[in-house]
C-alpha cells in the first residue's frame, strides 16, 4: 500500500488494515505521522525529561499497535487508546519505582489518588479513568444547597 493511499484513508480504517501483515507498517507510519507530535507532547507532561519522553512514546505506540494488531481490536479511536497506554505504562512505570522517570506533577496527581501503596498507581489511574466516564447525576437535595 503505497503512502499517498494510506495518507487518504481515515483513522479507522488505517486500524483496521494493522490486522493485516501486508498492510500493518505503512497503516503504522501513517497513524505515527499523524498522532506523533500529539503523543510527544502528551508524553512530555508525563514524563520529567526528555530521553524518558521518547522512550514512554517509543513504548506506547508499540503498545497501541500490539492491542490494535490484536484480532478484537477495542472499539475506540487510534488517539483514544494511544493516549490511554501513555497513561497506563506512566502509571506502571511509578508502580515499578521509576519515579525519576516521571514529571512530578503526574506522580502527584497519581499520589493524590491513593497511588502511594504499592501497585497503587495503576489502580489510582483505573479508578480515576473510570469516575471521568461514570455518568453525572443530579441530586436534588445537593442542587437544592447550592441554589440561593
Amino acid at each position: 500500500m503505497p503512502t499517498s493511499l494510506a495518507a487518504a484513508l481515515p483513522d479507522s480504517a488505517l486500524c483496521d488494515l494493522l490486522t493485516r501483515e501486508v498492510t500493518r507498517r505503512e497503516a503504522a507510519e501513517e497513524l505515527m505521522r499523524r498522532h506523533g507530535q500529539t503523543t510527544l507532547a502528551y508524553t512530555r507532561v508525563l514524563c520529567g525529561n526528555r530521553q524518558d519522553t521518547h522512550v514512554l512514546m517509543a513504548e506506547t505506540f508499540n503498545r497501541t499497535l500490539d492491542v490494535f494488531c490484536d484480532q478484537n481490536p477495542p472499539r475506540t479511536t487510534w488517539i483514544t487508546c494511544l493516549l490511554h497506554e501513555a497513561r497506563r505504562l506512566a502509571a506502571q512505570w511509578a508502580d515499578s519505582g521509576r519515579h525519576a522517570a516521571l514529571s512530578p506533577h503526574f506522580l502527584h496527581w497519581l499520589r493524590q489518588r491513593g497511588g502511594d501503596t504499592p501497585a497503587g498507581c495503576v489502580r489510582a489511574l483505573c479508578g480515576a479513568e473510570a469516575e471521568s466516564r461514570a455518568p453525572v447525576t443530579h441530586d436534588s437535595g445537593a442542587r437544592a444547597a447550592l441554589e440561593p
